[in-house]
């Protein structure tokens, strides 16, 4: 077998599994268009190619031209479809140069190629003759008058390759220069080399087969290398979205999350297998939205789908939480976290998202909520002990007081005359202390039996001058003054003003106690009030004692520590407990000039909280 049987067999199975690869991908991927257009031009490529080795192999002059006139026809295929190729692929060009080179070359081949005995290349054949090419390759060619109108298919074929050019300046202009390069480049060096190579055969200044087909595989490599880059991407970008699956299953298997897309259009849900397990869905079920509505808690319902509703009008992250209720009645808490994305060509919305079971999360805050509320409580019994000396001077000062107006009232009683205003204003101050007992008693009372406090507006001064009262025996006791500082047109702050008359008169008591340890010259506590930078209403105690301690300052807020020999180290601990329920702080540091200072702050009530105070 000598080259030229192997070498265009060769080139036409090139060109047909070119094409074939092509129509395959073309009905798959994108650009669809072009990968069609490309797969024409392949077996126009091969036919061409078949053509040419029949030429080669004629025995005849009426083969040579029956052959030769079905080249001319492959021929201008070609080069329709290499058009339309770049047409669609660069998606820029001129329109009538498309049409022109294609038009001229096809209506000139055909006005030939029609008459008996002629060709748009040949008027006339009047033999073949054998010639021999490199290798001892032999080959047919034919005698005969050429046709001069055989510029017109070299003029459609320069049509052709001026509209490539223009497509590809343009192209390369748009930011494309890669393609512009590669694939217009090669089309139009491989056509100027086919075109040149053909007019040399066809005037004899070269023996040689045509070449047509060779030139034309070599461009079609050209633009196959740069469909089959994006083939190449897609592929890598699968393979790279396969592993980023693998790996995201992965995660949320090990994290124990449940994986969900809703399809609003279709009103499908998908779910992988943790999720549905989650929620107690079979495998193989089909999961829509109403289906796992009717698994929430109907108390949930219907804040859970305004969210979603939401998320779907905008493209905000909605995070949520919702209770759902299992086949076997137990109750399960979900947390779900998702956005709205477009999906598919139509652009359908879509929400996706990622669930978690929060069930165990919750159960154990509701427990440790328990425990410190039986904490608190028991605190707070323990409290009432360490304060037992304090309460009572409270409750000895109302009493006396009653005792001694009464008498007092008695003795008004007995004048003549009677002075009633004397005696009104006794009633009075008797029902203002038996009032304040009462106070006493059921803030004490509350607190053994764990009840909940009343809040309301209260005057930080008049909070702070009501302890001050309380206090006031303590303070002669203990050899203590006591300075204040306070501050005016302060705001209310909303609480409990028997839990915060505590937490003030804890603090106090402990400086009385902090400067008898040695004792101190001067004993002195100084209480101011103020608006603190933070914009929280400020209450502050100050003692002259030795400070707090140096190993550790902030111990004294520790549960059972406790600088006092006798202390039962609860006292501040319940206290700070006490000003954080209050949504406040409790902190202290060490003073300038010696001794410790304790800092009350709680939030100024806000506007909506002032419109609703009486």
């Amino acid at each position: 077998m000598n080259w030229i049987n192997f070498l265009w067999p060769m080139v036409t199975g090139a060109c047909v599994t070119l094409g074939l690869i092509n129509v395959r991908i073309g009905f798959m991927e994108k650009p669809r268009a072009a990968r069609l257009l490309f797969a024409l031009c392949a077996f126009a490529v091969a036919f061409l190619s078949t053509m040419e080795l029949a030429i080669m192999l004629s025995e005849t002059p009426a083969e040579f031209l029956t052959f030769l006139r079905w080249g001319d026809f492959a021929t201008w295929l070609v080069l329709g479809s290499l058009t339309a190729f770049v047409w669609v692929f660069f998606g820029t060009g001129r329109k009538w140069l498309a049409l022109a080179g294609p038009v001229l070359y096809g209506m000139a081949s055909l006005w030939f190629d029609l008459h008996p005995n002629s060709s748009i290349i040949y008027r006339e054949i009047t033999g073949i003759k054998t010639l021999t090419s490199y290798g001892g390759a032999t080959y047919q060619v034919a005698e005969g008058v050429p046709n001069p109108w055989n510029a017109l298919a070299y003029l459609g074929v320069l049509f052709v390759l001026a509209f490539i050019i223009d497509a590809s300046v343009r192209l390369w202009r748009s930011g494309k220069p890669r393609r512009a390069t590669i694939v217009g480049g090669s089309i139009i060096f491989f056509i100027i080399g086919s075109a040149v190579h053909s007019g040399l055969v066809e005037i004899g200044l070269v023996h040689s087969p045509y070449l047509i087909s060779l030139f034309y595989l070599a461009i079609l490599i050209a633009m196959g290398h740069e469909l089959t880059k994006e083939v190449f991407a897609a592929t890598t970008l699968g393979r790279q979205l396969r592993e980023s699956e693998e790996r995201m299953s992965l995660a949320a298997e090990s994290a124990h999350l449940s994986m969900w897309e809703w399809d609003v259009a279709h009103d499908e849900v998908w779910m992988n297998a943790e999720g549905r397990e989650m929620l107690g869905f079979p495998k193989d079920e089909r999961i829509d939205f109403a289906a796992l509505a009717e698994r929430v808690h109907p108390e949930d319902r219907s804040a859970r789908e305004r969210q979603i509703r939401q998320a779907l009008e905008s493209d905000q992250l909605f995070e949520t939480e919702y209770r759902v209720i299992m086949a076997d009645g137990t109750t399960r808490w979900i947390v779900a976290r998702g956005r709205r994305a477009e999906g598919g060509a139509d652009r359908t919305p879509k929400l996706l998202g990622v669930s978690m079971d929060i069930t165990a999360h919750k159960l154990a805050d509701a427990e440790a909520r328990e425990q410190r509320a039986a904490l608190g409580h028991l605190s707070r019994v323990a409290l009432v002990g360490e304060m037992s000396t304090s309460l009572a001077h409270e409750l000895n000062q109302p009493l006396t007081a009653i005792v001694t107006n009464a008498s007092a009232a008695q003795r008004f009683l007995t004048h003549n005359p009677v002075d009633l205003d004397e005696v009104r204003e006794t009633l009075a101050d008797i029902s203002e202390a038996g009032r304040r007992a009462g106070d006493v008693i059921r803030g004490i009372k509350g607190m053994v039996r764990n009840v909940k406090g009343e809040t309301s507006p209260v005057d930080v001064n008049g909070l702070i001058a009501d302890v001050l009262r309380l206090v006031r025996a303590d303070a002669l006791a203990h050899g203590c003054t006591l300075d204040t500082e306070l501050a005016s047109d302060l705001p209310v702050v909303i609480g409990d003003a028997v839990q915060l008359q505590q937490v003030l008169l804890n603090l106090i008591i402990n400086a009385f106690d902090a400067m008898q340890q040695p004792p101190c010259d001067p004993c002195r506590v100084e209480i101011s009030s103020r608006m603190a930078a933070t914009g929280q209403v400020e209450m502050a105690v100050r003692d002259f004692g030795p400070g707090l301690p140096a190993d550790g300052p902030l111990r004294i807020f520790e549960r059972f520590f406790s600088t006092k020999h006798d202390g039962m180290g609860m006292g501040l601990a319940i206290a700070r407990s006490i000003i954080e329920a209050h949504s406040g702080t409790l902190s202290a540091e060490n003073a300038p000039g010696g001794g410790a200072r304790f800092f009350i702050r709680l939030p100024a009530p806000t506007t909506l909280e002032k419109e609703a105070m009486p």
